[in-house]
């Protein structure tokens, strides 16, 4: 048996019944096999097709639609892909490429046909998300010989994205925004978020051990410590580790937003709980979180409802690190506080060097004598 094997010498389809299907094909030790297929004709042929690469292999005649089932969506499985990452392929896939390119041959797409595609989507950012699955997709065609060189290269025109237009938190407004908060479910994840430059996957995945008091030098601050995050998935939700090896970390929070948050500190659980039901000795689950999802929306509905300025949780980490800049704040410790891996450039950068308590409570010093000035 050869990769070059026809289709029709391969298997067949044979009809049985409305949405019923039985496929025959030659399996891998050159008997025939058969299997009653509940679904359309082309979920018949698609299987008929994963058969053939499976036993032969892929070949120039596969079609994109019988590469994703064959090779690329397993393929996130065996990559260890965070379930939010493949879901957000599964949906592009779905709704974008699969019906535009779906039965088109792998092998016969060419820079041009690309860029038709991907321009005929309406959004800017999902043609973006479109063109990093595609990319990919191909890439896995070039590992399988299907094709000699990626058609989703540099020199595709994308249409450009229009500017966001989400306020930011300013230092001015702190005072005012905190009191216009105080008592509200999501207080303590905004806080953190706000004061501390934490995503809003993780300061959704707080509890209240995670946060500790800390004194230095005749003044305390709240230490938090971040260990893992919580994102929304299909199913709900899902708790996993942070973002990278070096999100994980402790983050030092100063005034305004010490105080306030260290009155939650040491209480059992998330500090923003579901209300699934939770056994006492047992493990905190992601059912007894607040979906990250549900708390942007809620807030948002909670903000419009009282008249507050509205600004996405998302963009309160951008925010502190704004007013960090104004602050006068060193970038190495910024960036090191906020979980990314690199720094200012410099060697102690490059070497990913931790931000130690004294230089996170500095910049939680200069934060706090900026709303200060600011209020």
């Amino acid at each position: 048996m050869n990769c070059t094997m026809s289709r029709s010498n391969f298997g067949s389809i044979q009809y049985v019944s409305k949405g019923k299907y039985r496929i025959w094909w030659i399996d891998g030790s050159g008997k025939r096999a058969s299997k009653v297929l509940n679904g359309t004709r082309d979920d018949a042929e698609l299987y008929l097709a994963m058969q053939r690469i499976g036993t032969v292999g892929c070949d120039p005649s596969i079609t994109y639609s019988e590469l994703w089932a064959a090779k690329v969506h397993p393929s996130f499985a065996k990559d260890g892909l965070a379930t939010k990452t493949v879901e957000g392929y599964e949906r592009v896939w779905e709704r974008e490429l699969m019906p535009r390119i779906g039965r088109e041959l792998v092998a016969s797409t060419t820079c041009e046909r690309a860029e038709e595609v991907l321009r005929s989507i309406d959004s800017a950012w999902v043609q973006r998300s479109a063109y990093q699955l595609w990319k990919k997709v191909c890439n896995i065609a070039i590992r399988n010989k299907i094709r000699q060189d990626n058609p989703i290269d540099r020199y595709i025109k994308l249409d450009k994205p229009p500017k966001s237009d989400k306020r930011t938190l300013d230092a001015s407004e702190v005072r005012e925004w905190m009191e216009s908060i105080r008592g509200i479910k999501y207080e303590p994840l905004l806080l953190a978020e706000s004061g501390g430059g934490l995503r809003h996957e993780e300061a959704t995945a707080l509890c209240g051990e995670d946060i500790a008091p800390l004194e230095y030098r005749g003044k305390t601050y709240a230490a938090v410590s971040i260990s893992k995050a919580l994102v929304s998935t299909r199913s709900g939700r899902e708790l996993k580790g942070t973002k990278n090896g070096f999100s994980e970390r402790e983050m030092i929070i100063g005034d305004p937003f010490a105080s306030r948050l260290l009155e939650f500190a040491g209480t059992a659980g998330p500090l923003c709980r579901n209300e699934a039901p939770h056994e006492i000795g047992d493990p905190w689950e992601a059912k007894h979180y607040s979906s990250p999802t549900s708390i942007t929306n809620n807030y948002r509905t909670w903000c419009e409802r009282n008249g507050i300025a509205y600004v996405n949780p998302g963009k309160l980490r951008k925010s502190w690190s704004i007013m960090q800049g104004e602050a006068g704040s060193p970038d190495s410790i910024v960036m090191l506080a906020m979980g990314h891996s690199g720094g200012d450039g410099t060697t102690r950068g490059r070497n990913y060097q931790k931000a130690t308590r004294r230089g996170l409570i500095m910049i939680a010093d200069l934060l706090a004598e900026l709303i200060e000035l600011e209020s």
